[in-house]
């Protein structure tokens, strides 16, 4: 999996135009104060923190509104900011608004990442103590509005089974469907391994499809397995191509995927994988 930040905030949609440019604003107009808590959060933590426009976005936070919680989230949750970066702050807004988004039934697809990020953080225990079962929950919610990362997540849970989460194959790969079915290249490449790993009875090429699907749309991950299958040949299906396994580690290693630049190196100098 990505680093946290990748993670964190990785989705195919980007934010609305209008929440972009809240975040820029806000961050212009930090001030660094790493004394603030986040479970008492007032108006002098913002008077303390924050100047000029990103001051009344945290007032409007702190008075319910949807829009400036996400700008705030956003804020202490990306490692970006290594002066207001504050997790226990990113779970508290996060968490803030994931509830306000439930309680009052809010449906723009933004708000949709804030109850997937909440499930992250409780998954990952970042900002809170981990407890997958609420992470679970917040995955499911978020799911059930359409966001394939939150899809993706509960595939790998009910696959793997957690701390009272009861392990369920069946529920595993509905939402992995699911998660293909929106082109989640992450799910993609698992619903890939899970073919050839036997775990779920389909023809073998469409295991092999899926990962060329990945790889157009530059998962790092179905690059790499790709481009293992052409390094080497994969039985019948894929014939050895060392071209084609150079310019598929390429992508993988353009995204920071060791292994990949390792064997893109190995190529390029020798004409074979080294071990």
């Amino acid at each position: 999996m990505n680093s946290l930040s990748q993670v964190f905030f990785t989705s195919s949609r980007q934010p609305h135009k209008r929440a972009q440019r809240l975040t820029q604003s806000v961050l212009a107009a930090c001030i660094t104060f790493a004394g603030s808590n986040a479970y008492a959060f007032n108006q002098n933590a913002c008077l303390q923190t924050f100047q000029g426009e990103a001051l009344e976005v945290c007032k409007a936070a702190i008075q319910g509104n949807p829009q400036a919680r996400y700008q705030l989230a956003r804020v202490y949750g990306d490692a970006v900011n290594s002066n207001m970066v504050d997790y226990e702050q990113s779970f508290f807004w996060h968490r803030e608004l994931s509830r306000q988004v439930l309680n009052e039934n809010l449906q723009d697809p933004v708000y949709s990442l804030a109850l997937y990020n909440t499930g992250v953080m409780y998954s990952d225990g970042v900002g809170v103590q981990q407890n997958v079962k609420n992470a679970v929950f917040w995955f499911e919610k978020a799911a059930q509005r359409g966001e394939p990362l939150a899809m993706t997540r509960l595939a790998m849970i009910y696959q793997s089974g957690a701390p009272q989460v009861k392990a369920d194959f069946k529920q595993a790969q509905n939402w992995l469907e699911k998660a293909v079915a929106k082109d989640n290249a992450q799910a993609k490449v698992i619903m890939s391994k899970w073919i050839l790993e036997g775990k779920i009875n389909k023809p073998e090429i469409q295991a092999i499809d899926l990962l060329k699907a990945s790889a157009i749309q530059k998962s790092p991950q179905g690059s790499f397995a790709l481009g293992n299958m052409y390094a080497t040949g994969y039985k019948t299906v894929i014939k050895q191509d060392l071209i084609e396994a150079k310019k598929l580690y390429s992508i993988a290693c353009s995204q920071y995927m060791l292994d990949a630049c390792k064997r893109y190196h190995d190529i390029d100098t020798t004409g074979k994988i080294l071990p």
